[in-house]
């Protein structure tokens, strides 16, 4: 069909199949939410669901180059990070989150690569630096830093101690992402969120691998678990030995 597919996948909601089948593995149903939806859509869905998932993607984080803001103090012109539509819907969406797990129905949320950069500039409220880092079509290391994480006791009561997810390499696919120096700069971040783990970059940069949020049931990650099963050109690096297959299954829990 001949059809601009840049205007097709600007002006269209969707997912790559490879996430649905890594939680449908796990007996997850899936349920798609449209970020075309009204945000009063939206909470309604969330009402009727048990968590979300905010996958990885190619959505622009910031509108355009920035917007023009005057400050009235000094009648000075400076150019600004606005959000962009997809940042203030998921934006709406983890308030939405929040506001459930306040109201005593846990309500936990996974996020992935785009997913995982926009929830940690959220929660900063836009504060952290994101950097580019170029780390596209990677198998890296990933580090544990946090034994007492939720997210390491949850590995090793399935069989998985730090030594054997340090031991392993994960699919990272990624242009920017957060310094470790970024990170441990940020105190608002740092209130909010737990490192768990780090990784390093194709080019020696050291960053964030994942987090877990230290109130709610919010867990982020910038690398790839269900790329390990679900995606199968043989031109990606993706690690697919038996221990990587059951990480990846044993996040999906």
């Amino acid at each position: 069909t001949n059809i601009d597919r840049q205007a097709f996948f600007s002006a269209s909601s969707y997912f790559p199949e490879s996430y649905a089948k890594w939680l449908q593995r796990e007996s997850v149903t899936v349920v798609p939410l449209d970020i075309n939806a009204s945000d009063a859509e939206l909470e309604r869905m969330m009402e009727r669901i048990d968590g979300l998932l905010l996958t990885g993607g190619a959505s622009p984080i910031f509108a355009g180059n920035g917007s023009v803001s005057v400050d009235a103090s000094s009648s000075s012109v400076r150019k600004v990070k606005v959000p962009s539509y997809y940042a203030r819907k998921v934006s709406a969406l983890v308030r939405k989150a929040k506001s459930i797990n306040d109201g005593g129905r846990r309500f936990p949320i996974w996020a992935t690569c785009l997913g995982f950069e926009s929830l940690l500039l959220i929660e900063s409220d836009f504060s952290v630096l994101l950097s580019r880092v170029a780390n596209e079509n990677v198998a890296g290391a990933v580090k544990v830093v946090s034994g007492g994480s939720a997210y390491a006791r949850f590995m090793r009561a399935h069989g998985l101690p730090a030594s054997a997810l340090n031991a392993r390499r994960y699919a990272f696919s990624h242009f920017y992402g957060f310094t470790l120096v970024s990170f441990m700069a940020n105190a608002r971040l740092r209130a909010k969120y737990r490192l768990v783990a780090t990784s390093v970059t194709k080019s020696g940069t050291k960053i964030v691998a994942a987090v877990e949020s230290l109130e709610y049931p919010f867990f982020a990650t910038q690398f790839h678990p269900e790329k390990i099963e679900g995606e199968h050109l043989a031109s990606l690096q993706i690690p697919r030995d038996a221990e990587s297959v059951k990480i990846a299954r044993t996040l999906a829990k």
